[in-house]
């Protein structure tokens, strides 16, 4: 029934509006869609119309609670170790031409640290339940 009483006003307008239009004008009838509610737009003018988007509830769906895998990049500090750092001699001669090996440096332990790396890691992470907006607007 709606619709036959749209179909009436559509042709009821056009019938007495579009003699006044001017040459480039246009007449653009709009009845009913989900976002409007079945709301009747009558537009008169001479340019380009843009529909305006108005958002409500049917704009917004729930998205209940879920659990989600994200991926990351995870900075890992790099490991100490120790080493052992041998001794260091030299080489030198008596007085009579003979060699003699001197200690330079003598050995010792060392804590040496490998440097740090990245690495990609994959975790499981819970979403809250919330309210999306389908259409981008709102």
């Amino acid at each position: 029934m709606t619709a036959r009483i749209a179909s009436l006003i559509v042709l009821v307008a056009s019938a007495t509006l579009s003699p006044t239009l001017p040459a480039q004008g246009f007449l653009h009838f709009f009845f009913g869609g989900a976002h409007n509610g079945g709301a009747f737009q009558l537009a008169l003018g001479n340019g380009p119309q843009q529909m305006v988007h108005r958002c409500d509830n049917s704009c917004r769906r729930y998205e209940p609670a879920h659990w989600t895998i994200v991926t990351e990049q995870v900075r890992i500090p790099g490991a100490c170790r120790t080493v052992w750092v041998p001794p260091v001699y030299r080489m030198e001669w008596s007085y009579c031409g003979n060699p003699i090996q001197v200690l330079v440096c003598a050995g010792r332990f060392q804590t040496v640290r490998d440097p740090d790396r990245c690495e990609t890691v994959r975790r499981r992470v819970r979403v809250q339940a919330r309210w999306v907006s389908t259409c981008g607007d709102c």
